[in-house]
């Protein structure tokens, strides 16, 4: 996070990161742990183009930091550059998760709007207890709001995505590019191939990694019984 934030500080020209466009290109890379100043943007660049297949949680993610970044302004607020980055993901995660979730209206723009101020507040009173305890800075702030903004929703008020389709790929490798999709809340392995694309430009030993957990958890969900899910 501190690698990232500088990143982000490098690109901005100083104190004013929170209120560059670019800096959202970091903040996207980040969120798979993507680090560097030019190289992250880049790649930040290269996986938005990934989310224009699937354009409603690219559109809640930045609805959610705007609306964050507003927050910050009014209450002008001095941020620290190395707790920048927290502030950053969390709001744009949980933007995104609400945008890919449910269908397109202008209360759904509202409510994304609502959880980029949430993340913010809830990343500002949890960030220090979470980081002296080592726990996850970048992920346990949006998953508490997520489910607070989803918890009075029924599953039928939420948006079925269709998994778009590879023709010429095995079914193995399709299911793979579509869990990489999912890590921005998508539906699509064509996203899920530039996603892949980025991790191995970036670091191939995360791509690596990432190959090793899909067949790690298909093997464990063989071992109980269980047929993985290749949909």
């Amino acid at each position: 996070a501190n690698a990232l934030a500088q990143a982000e500080v490098q690109d901005a020209g100083g104190g004013g990161v929170m209120y560059r466009p670019l800096a959202m290109f970091n903040q996207i890379s980040g969120v798979l742990f993507i680090g560097g100043a030019q190289g992250s943007r880049r790649l930040g660049m290269l996986l938005c183009v990934s989310m224009l297949l699937e354009p409603m949680a690219l559109l809640g993610g930045i609805v959610a930091m705007g609306s964050s970044r507003l927050l910050i302004a009014l209450l002008k607020w001095n941020i620290p550059d190395h707790e920048r980055a927290p502030y950053s993901y969390n709001p744009l995660l949980l933007g995104m998760a609400v945008g890919a979730s449910l269908p397109p209206s202008f209360q759904v723009a509202a409510l994304a709007a609502l959880g980029g101020a949430m993340a913010l507040i809830a990343t500002a009173c949890l960030l220090r207890p979470l980081a002296n305890r080592n726990l996850p800075v970048l992920s346990l702030p949006f998953a508490l709001c997520a489910l607070v903004l989803f918890g009075g929703f029924q599953p039928g008020d939420m948006h079925q995505a269709t998994p778009s389709g590879l023709i010429s790929l095995p079914q193995v490798v399709r299911s793979y590019f579509l869990a990489l999709s999912n890590i921005f809340f998508l539906q699509s392995p064509p996203a899920g191939g530039i996603i892949f694309l980025s991790l191995a430009l970036a670091s191939p030993i995360l791509a690596l990694y990432s190959l090793l957990g899909f067949v790690s958890g298909g093997l464990a969900c063989l071992l109980l019984g269980q047929s993985p899910d290749m949909a």
